[in-house]
């Protein structure tokens, strides 16, 4: 097989395009340091689709990305003779095996994970259904839809879309009275979760071709790690390796591996989780295709373990070449 021009895809249409940009952009400029053809492109909706879709169409392209719609997405790779796409696509339609699906239907090499794994993990009621009958410590959790009774409920708990990233739509929900408030934030993107509250520290394992990458300890600035924290700079610190005793982070890294290999991910996933006050793990969620931003965490756990930006990048590629 060609080894071709490595095809960055990012932006798309789900709340978490700012951030899906910003990673395009790292990863670009990451190969083209490293002296790698290669072209990014900002996945659009096509004129027709539905109407939700229309803030995204009409969202700029920056100047470094070329802007193709989801129906030129295969002749525009074959086009510019793609030999990997490398997926820098966050969320709905990015990150939840649509866009793979397309490019396995057209024999496309893609990094990250199949279908099947990429549905699995932004379902986070199926994935956590999946998590406990392995036997991993998940939080409990029910599933809330629209117009649901918000006084079934009681505190303290976490609601969140059941398919969103990013921290979209996630609220911490200390009293009966915010709850109400809480579900209509999830309610905006269809069905909320509602998962008991652990107290305690968040800590997140990064899984690259089969290993655990160095575990990271997350310190917000607020009162958990919701999107300012993710993306504002100085919004949080992270802490890797994280300060907690060696067989702890050890016991993280089989529990990373272990969600990785439950949901049949491929070449690299993150997986966050607490650790709360009596020293027990808790088991969050799976993310597919974590960010790669300057302040994202992944990329931080990769460095310390002797990968830098560009070589984590190339191996992410490799990994994708090699169908691992």
């Amino acid at each position: 097989m060609s080894r071709g021009v490595v095809a960055v895809l990012c932006g798309g249409w789900s709340a978490e395009r700012d951030i899906s940009l910003v990673s395009g952009r790292e990863v670009l400029r990451a190969l083209k340091g490293a002296g790698r053809p290669a072209v990014a492109l900002d996945l659009v909706p096509d004129a027709a689709g539905p109407a939700w879709d229309r803030a995204a169409r009409e969202r700029a392209t920056p100047a470094w990305a070329a802007r193709v719609p989801l129906s030129g997405l295969i002749p525009g790779l074959r086009r510019r003779r793609a030999g990997v796409v490398f997926l820098a696509l966050h969320g709905t339609g990015g990150e939840d095996g649509r866009v793979q699906g397309l490019l396995e239907l057209a024999g496309m090499t893609y990094t990250g994970s199949g279908v099947q794994a990429s549905s699995l993990a932004m379902d986070k009621e199926r994935s956590k259904r999946l998590f406990r009958e392995a036997g991993l410590p998940v939080p409990g959790s029910r599933l809330c839809p629209p117009g649901g009774n918000a006084g079934a409920f009681r505190g303290p708990c976490v609601v969140k879309p059941r398919s969103q990233g990013s921290a979209v739509g996630v609220s911490l929900v200390r009293k009966a009275g915010q709850m109400k408030a809480a579900l209509e934030s999830a309610w905006r993107w269809g069905d909320a979760l509602v998962e008991d509250y652990v107290a305690g520290r968040e800590l997140t394992v990064g899984v690259l071709g089969g290993r655990a990458l160095p575990l990271v300890e997350i310190v917000p600035q607020g009162e958990f790690y919701d999107w300012d924290s993710k993306y504002r700079p100085g919004g949080s610190r992270h802490l890797c390796p994280a300060p907690v005793p060696a067989g702890l982070a050890r016991e993280a890294g089989r529990l990373g591996l272990k969600a990785h290999q439950v949901l049949g991910c491929r070449g690299y996933s993150r997986s966050d989780m607490m650790l709360d006050k009596a020293g027990r793990l808790w088991l969050l969620e799976t993310n597919t295709l974590p960010g790669m931003t300057p302040v994202s965490l992944f990329p931080d756990a990769a460095r310390r373990a002797g990968l830098g930006f560009e070589a984590l990048v190339a191996r992410m590629v490799e990994l994708a070449r090699r169908g691992e």
